[in-house]
């Protein structure tokens, strides 16, 4: 059983590489520095959001919590997305 799964592991890493080697290294490493942005942003602003956000809609404070990292989480990532655009574009002109 262990084959199996180690074999599985294998072919994902594989996977991942050819797909990470068409995209090309400046774009995975933008995703990738992205992230890790976009969760440490989330994870230390979405306490302070979510208050705010139980100021304006009132419901449960989990549910804030959630809405909070979930648009922060979101917002951070198009905004990397965007500036790994950029990059890309002001590299290869």
């Amino acid at each position: 059983m262990s084959w199996f799964l180690d074999g599985l592991a294998i072919l994902f890493v594989v996977l991942l590489g050819i797909v990470g080697f068409k995209r090309g290294f400046i774009e995975e490493l933008g995703r990738l520095i992205g992230l890790i942005i976009a969760i440490l942003i989330s994870v230390s602003n979405s306490a302070k959001l979510s208050i705010k956000l139980n100021e304006i809609l009132p419901s449960d404070q989990w549910m804030g919590l959630f809405l909070s990292f979930s648009l922060l989480f979101t917002a951070t990532l198009i905004g990397a997305r965007v500036l790994t655009k950029l990059v890309h574009i002001a590299l290869l002109s």
